[in-house]
């Protein structure tokens, strides 16, 4: 099995038995620090397709590598 289709079954497994874990497609402009320790990420901050931007607060922020 590769990885790629390792991925994708497994994202596809999580999303399906999760109402926690949201799939979101955007690109992240900021990274929000948390205010009580700075090496901790609290978030992002994300600007979605059509140009909306937001802050998302997550405890685990997983991103495609460039």
């Amino acid at each position: 099995m590769t990885r790629e289709i390792y991925e994708r079954l497994l994202r596809r497994l999580v999303l399906n038995r999760s109402k926690r874990i949201r799939w979101k497609v955007a690109t992240v402009t900021t990274p929000v620090v948390s205010p009580t320790d700075c090496k901790t990420l609290a978030g992002v901050r994300i600007r979605a397709a059509d140009g909306e931007e937001s802050e998302l607060p997550a405890a685990l922020v997983v991103g495609e590598a460039p």
